[in-house]
């Protein structure tokens, strides 16, 4: 549901034939979005025509409103995701998420590869952002975890998960790399213990 303001509820009840309607126009208003945009249609008369809707994505909540088929482009623009702010294409984003992943484990994964893209473009207009830098590699590890399982339960569709989402393979715990940090910790290099300053004054 949307929620207008004073101001333009009373806008609305001018344009429609004065206060005396204002409180049927009101409720009208806040019923549902095909009167907001029947009265935003009856405003805008000397607008342009031109349909060039086809493929374009809608704000969340306006994609099954027969009226924006036949409303000028510039009414378009308003209610397309082109021009919407980054909270509104974040949710149409998620409800494609929602709708494309069924399984828990796909679902949650193509969420956290949603969350770590929006936090990758802020670190690279931010990079001094401590907090959600580490915050990024907090998701990135959750993300290692959930595919790690979905690994060991679903492996083609572990290989799926990866082409379309565009993520990095797991890394293999008998690569040459992996094998010399895990001997690294075996051997356990002696640390030697540093003397107090008096010491090293009376040796000295």
């Amino acid at each position: 549901m949307i929620e207008y303001s004073w101001a333009w509820t009373r806008h609305v009840a001018y344009l429609t034939g004065g206060d005396t309607e204002f409180k049927q126009v009101y409720e009208k208003t806040f019923l549902t979005h095909e009167w907001s945009l029947y009265l935003l249609l009856d405003t805008l008369d000397d607008l342009t025509t031109t349909d060039s809707s086809m493929g374009r994505k809608w704000i969340c909540g306006y994609e099954n409103i027969k009226e924006l088929e036949a409303a000028p482009e510039n009414v378009k623009r308003i209610f397309s995701l082109e021009n919407a702010n980054r909270f509104e294409k974040r949710k149409v984003e998620e409800q494609e998420v929602k709708n494309n992943y069924e399984g828990y484990s796909q679902r949650s994964v193509a969420e956290l590869t949603l969350k770590i893209n929006t936090l990758e473009r802020h670190m690279k207009e931010r990079p001094k952002d401590k907090h959600n830098k580490v915050f990024l590699h907090w998701l990135t590890d959750q993300r290692k975890k959930k595919l790690k399982h979905l690994k060991n339960k679903d492996f083609p569709g572990y290989l799926q998960l990866l082409q379309e989402l565009n993520i990095p393979e797991l890394e293999s715990p008998h690569s040459k790399w992996n094998k010399y940090k895990f001997r690294k910790f075996k051997i356990g290099v002696e640390v030697k213990e540093k003397r107090s300053f008096l010491d090293r004054k009376i040796i000295t």
